[in-house]
């Protein structure tokens, strides 16, 4: 078996249970502060891609086995977040009206689907590998967005933060510091200048946002390693 396979199905199974807990954390997170741990416009971008990469014929045929089912599996969970941010909005949008919360939610989950299918068809994202890091590099800014808006850590805590760290840290690591293993050009990522400063960057953030759960967690007088 060609070393980068080995290497790409290592680094996918490693994302896939930590993202699987990262959810698990956050529907706990948010059920426990009547929030949501999940950004709303990041999770609409996750759902429209998770829907995608689970029912798109064209995706699928392209990704390993059984990814299509793990991605309609994270597309159940985001339901339940959904379902969350439905009942716990006003919680972060205090000055928003109902109709203009609900409009605008409705506008972002319509333009995610949307702004998928155009990079399909217009920059032949398939499988949608360039659609996967700009929604991964717009969750990572996002999350550091959400934790500014919010005055303690509701919703949030050390370990989803560490979730998605070492989630994500070792795929963008090695794609951007070890092209020569070949595990872009096995997973089909087109040359590209644009994803190398997304992994790059999706790193930066996420290391960031951890260091930031963690100061504010000492700051309120909480136990950022008893927070979860």
């Amino acid at each position: 078996m060609p070393i980068e396979r080995i290497i790409a199905g290592v680094v996918v199974l490693n994302f896939n249970v930590l993202w699987v807990l990262l959810y698990i954390l956050v529907i706990r997170r948010g059920h426990l502060d009547k929030t949501f741990g999940i950004p709303v416009i990041s999770l609409c971008a996750n759902f429209a891609w998770d829907i995608f990469n689970s029912v798109n014929r064209g995706v699928t045929v392209l990704s390993p086995t059984p990814q299509p089912i793990i991605n309609g599996v994270y597309a159940i969970i985001d339901l339940i977040i959904i379902y969350q941010v439905l009942r716990y909005w006003r919680r972060d949008f205090s000055t928003v009206s109902r109709g203009q919360f609900y409009f605008f939610f409705g506008f972002a989950l319509i333009s995610s689907f949307a702004l998928m299918q155009a990079l399909i068809l217009e920059a032949n994202d398939l499988p949608m590998w360039r659609s996967a890091f700009i929604d991964t590099f717009l969750n990572s800014a996002l999350f550091i967005l959400m934790f500014y808006r919010r005055p303690g850590l509701e919703g949030q805590s050390l370990y989803i933060g560490l979730c998605k760290l070492f989630g994500t840290a070792p795929f963008m690591l090695l794609l951007y510091f070890a092209p020569q293993l070949g595990i872009a050009e096995y997973i089909g990522l087109p040359p590209s200048i644009l994803l190398p400063l997304l992994w790059i960057g999706i790193f930066i953030l996420d290391v960031a946002y951890v260091g930031l759960v963690y100061q504010r967690a000492r700051q309120i007088g909480l136990n950022p390693w008893r927070h979860f």
